[in-house]
């Protein structure tokens, strides 16, 4: 399965996206000829390279305007009637962002009236090939089929995550206990049998994975068990790693400093942290350029509701613990000196009219650009928290010091995937996001962030 970091993108959603290309541009083809009196005429218009690369560029902006939609997250889009109106919207923002981009340069243009032809076509045939894709997979053959081996908590808690993942193409058969007759909570799959007898289970069921989440491995290891069963072609994991692949997350509960030391990841070469800075460099410096026009706009809406100041000044904790004064749009009343800190939550009462709209869409963080070039600060990275809670979440939360070995980012993996929190629960999520981001830290990855910050940015929807 293709990965952005180490989360697995579902077949189910690489299908769909190919497949839906190619509907596009077979819809655009016949639109295109549909449109040429002449056959011969029409055969060496498809033939030419132009032709083909123009409409490419159409596919590839339905293509991006469907997933700001989300019409790829397969966790939202349930219904046809849902599908639809998306697919309307969808194709409706991108019909008009291929408008504007003829009037700048007509040249790309793949025919007068061919992308307005072909929408139709385009609905019709999206919508048979995502009904007939939930019809396929709606059933069960060609399933993986997995058996959690114990009552670990991580193990029990991915049951309940590969049953709200059926686009992973999973099917937990069931669980095995520990022990003769022991109760493991309540569970939304059947208890098969003891670990003690994994193999014969295994095989009568036809397991394809077994994920070993063992409350105590040592002595109620089935090893030999396990070996054989390996090298009869089923999978065996820990359940650690399934859950990182399916949720992004590297979950916390009941982990060993050993995982961690013997887990790949984690690396960052030079080349890697030369090329992160690059970027950091150019994409603040053009940030600021491009957004200068639209924070003076901020900064002037700002004052009409609440006076001065504009700018929000607040120490934060970076790279190796350093501390430094992270800038921000002011989205909040001031508060009291000496006022014990406390996080904000969505309806929190201190946050402005004016506050609430530019924390929705992230616009508060524009002036954070003049940390990035400062280099307190990186594009993308682990939000900074403040001193404060930085000093209770380390007694708290494992591990949540180690998310200080890389520079604090504007957006993150945990702000995308989680948003705004308010609680030691939340941040417990969070670090979990920011471990994972930081044991697969590349390019591709931050790219996919940025691709995902812009939806929050320009639609003012994303994680909350």
């Amino acid at each position: 399965m293709a990965r952005i970091g180490g989360q697995t993108i579902p077949r189910s959603t690489l299908l769909l996206v190919g497949g839906e290309g190619v509907l596009i541009y077979l819809a655009l083809l016949f639109a295109t000829v549909v449109r040429l009196p002449d056959t011969s005429l029409a055969w060496s218009c498809i033939k030419d390279p132009a032709t083909i690369s123009r409409l490419l560029v159409v596919v590839l902006i339905c293509v991006v305007s469907f997933y700001y939609h989300d019409l790829y997250d397969l966790q939202l889009i349930r219904s046809v009637a849902q599908t639809s109106v998306k697919l309307l919207r969808g194709l409706g923002v991108a019909l008009l962002v291929l408008g504007v981009a003829y009037l700048i340069n007509s040249s790309l243009s793949p025919g007068e009236g061919v992308a307005i032809m072909a929408a139709p076509f385009i609905i019709i045939m999206m919508v048979t090939w995502r009904v007939s894709l939930r019809s396929l997979g709606s059933r069960t053959h060609g399933m993986e089929r997995v058996l959690i081996a114990g009552s670990g908590t991580v193990g029990l808690k991915l049951i309940g995550e590969i049953q709200r993942r059926p686009e992973f193409n999973y099917k937990v058969i069931g669980a095995l206990s520990e022990r003769e007759n022991q109760e493991c909570g309540d569970l939304s799959a059947p208890i098969l049998g003891s670990v003690a007898d994994i193999e014969r289970i295994a095989t009568e069921l036809r397991i394809d994975r077994i994920v070993v989440s063992l409350k105590e491995r040592r002595g109620g290891m089935p090893t030999r068990a396990l070996m054989r069963l390996k090298f009869k072609g089923i999978q065996i994991e820990d359940p650690y790693t399934l859950y990182e692949r399916l949720t992004g997350r590297i979950v916390l509960e009941n982990l060993s400093p050993s995982w961690f030391i013997f887990s790949n990841g984690f690396r960052k070469p030079w080349i890697l942290r030369f090329a992160k800075r690059a970027s950091d460099l150019l994409i603040a410096v053009l940030g600021l350029a491009l957004s200068s026009p639209l924070m003076v706009l901020v900064a002037l809406v700002i004052i009409l509701e609440d006076g001065f100041p504009i700018l929000y000044r607040q120490e934060r904790v970076g790279l190796n613990g350093g501390v430094f004064k992270i800038l921000k749009f002011r989205s909040m009343r001031a508060a009291p000196p000496n006022e014990k800190p406390s996080w904000t939550g969505d309806r929190d009462p201190r946050i402005t009219r004016v506050g609430k709209f530019i924390r929705t869409v992230r616009l508060d963080e524009l002036p954070q650009f003049i940390n990035v070039l400062r280099g307190d600060m990186s594009v993308v990275g682990p939000r900074p928290e403040q001193p404060y809670f930085c000093d209770m979440l380390e007694e708290e939360i494992p591990y949540f010091g180690y998310r200080h070995t890389v520079r604090p980012g504007i957006t993150g993996w945990a702000q995308i995937k989680y948003g705004y929190g308010a609680t030691t629960e939340d941040a417990w999520r969070k670090v979990e996001l920011d471990l994972f981001y930081i044991k697969y830290l590349s390019g591709v990855l931050d790219l996919a962030i940025l691709f995902e910050t812009a939806k929050v940015v320009f639609f003012g929807r994303g994680a909350r």
